[in-house]
């Protein structure tokens, strides 16, 4: 029963393009028999035709984008939440790399898929070396205590064509930040992680220092990227 809208899709563009083909091929035929007026309105309906097929299949893959952004979204709260469980066994401490999550209360195989972009088109790998493949960057040395607006774990800008990225934060929550300013009040991802009172989540000067010192962000590996 699940598939049925699917198919009903497939037919309806299926019939839309056989249907924009035909009357283009009679736009042709009246043409060649100098039946100009049938010519000019089967060419004004296959063209109509065309413009309304078009306009479906943007509006799916604009769908698509969206479904896949928010599933990146949840992928992110998934790992945050992984990140909050781990901490609660260990003294409010994160681990080191996001392989410290893989254990038996944690991470199993079926939970791999959540460290891969689902908009990069990359695979899951081994559970043994997640650092290898994750599409996620990690901000390691953090603790369970530390600010709430601390960036934990985000997914780059080059898994979203560049025009986005999806961070993490302490708090358990998750934002979009774009590349590209659209006025002067949004933040970009770039102002983000080049200002540490924002990605750390504080102004306290003693805290920006102490966070600095004891944290380093481990990148996806660069052959993925």
């Amino acid at each position: 029963m699940e598939y049925i809208p699917m198919i009903v899709a497939f037919l309806l563009l299926l019939s839309l393009i056989l249907g924009a083909v035909a009357l283009f091929l009679k736009a042709i035929r009246s043409f060649k028999a100098k039946k100009f007026r049938r010519g000019v309105v089967s060419l004004l309906f296959s063209f109509i035709m065309g413009f309304v097929l078009v306009s479906l299949l943007l509006a799916a893959y604009g769908d698509m984008q969206l479904g896949q952004r928010a599933a990146c979204s949840g992928h992110l709260k998934h790992i945050v939440l992984f990140l909050k469980i781990y901490a609660n066994d260990h003294q409010e401490t994160y681990p080191l790399t996001v392989d410290g999550l893989v254990g038996p209360e944690l991470m199993r195989i079926g939970d791999a898929s959540i460290l891969v972009c689902p908009e990069s088109h990359h695979k899951a790998g081994s559970l043994s070396n997640i650092h290898e493949w994750t599409d996620y960057a990690y901000v390691s040395g953090l603790t369970d205590g530390d600010p709430s607006d601390c960036v934990v774990a985000f997914c780059l800008p080059e898994n979203h064509k560049g025009k986005a990225a999806v961070v993490g934060f302490i708090g358990g929550f998750v934002k979009w930040y774009p590349c590209i300013k659209p006025d002067k009040e949004t933040t970009t991802f770039q102002e983000l992680t080049n200002t540490p009172s924002l990605f750390y989540g504080t102004t306290d000067e003693v805290k920006l220092a102490d966070l600095k010192k004891r944290t380093r962000i481990i990148y996806p590996n660069s052959a993925r990227r």
